[in-house]
């Protein structure tokens, strides 16, 4: 449900965009799946390579081990180093093995997390949201097709300063979608609806592209919910210029 809700407000908007209709819309569109499925391809020969990596460590542990073997003439020499070999490289496997573990335990699912993730009742929405660190309110709103997922390099230092509130937008991530037609004023409205439903005053923005685009129309639209709005990557400026120019 979530991919399916992700994929229609991407066609709906990338029609409207550039008034395609329904059918060059999803042609388009499949494109840029092709390129997602090029970046999937990339983490699989990744994967690869690592096992190529290991497996030629392994072939040269089995030569210096024969090469031992080859040039001693005591066999019980040969079987001492043979089994010291064999516990080191065993060791080395059970270190890389509890190090993945760790990083995998301490490791925050960000867009995904049980523990802090929620649902608001926003418009005619459930809004998904998800809570990190103290301090000063900041929207974090992602980018067109997007989600918190966006975010996770980001996130952990932001909620050093921050009470950092991401957001999945409108009919993207974990957040529903509706009837209404999908448009920026729609999206703003949706985040002061989100503010006033947790109680959060005056917030600062950050926005990604859309997110931006959002972060300007809501301080624009809700000048009383806003205190600072920092956007990157917006890809409509005359949004800007007609706000602030």
């Amino acid at each position: 449900m979530q991919f399916k809700a992700s994929v229609n407000y991407a066609l709906r908007r990338y029609a409207i965009k550039y008034n395609l209709n329904h059918e060059t819309a999803i042609y388009n569109y499949m494109n840029g799946i092709t390129l997602m499925s090029c970046n999937f391809m990339k983490w699989r020969c990744a994967r690869i390579i690592i096992h190529k990596i290991l497996t030629n460590i392994w072939i040269f542990y089995n030569l210096v081990l024969l090469y031992v073997i080859g040039t001693s003439q005591n066999i019980v020499l040969n079987l001492k180093i043979h089994k010291i070999m064999k516990h080191i490289i065993a060791v080395l496997f059970a270190i890389i093995l509890v190090s993945c573990n760790s990083q995998k335990e301490n490791k925050i699912d960000y867009g995904s997390n049980q523990a802090v993730g929620k649902y608001a009742d926003v418009n005619d929405i459930k809004i998904y949201y998800e809570t990190y660190g103290e301090g000063e309110p900041l929207l974090l709103l992602h980018g067109n097709g997007g989600s918190i997922e966006g975010f996770i390099n980001q996130i952990p230092e932001l909620s050093k300063h921050f009470k950092v509130i991401a957001v999945d937008s409108r009919a993207q991530g974990r957040t529903t979608d509706s009837d209404q037609e999908i448009t920026y004023a729609l999206m703003a409205s949706d985040m002061a609806g989100l503010i006033d439903k947790l109680n959060l005053g005056k917030v600062n923005v950050v926005g990604w592209s859309d997110g931006g685009i959002i972060g300007l129309e809501l301080a624009y639209a809700y000048p009383e919910k806003v205190l600072k709005v920092v956007t990157f990557g917006v890809t409509r400026p005359e949004i800007a210029l007609q706000f602030f120019g």
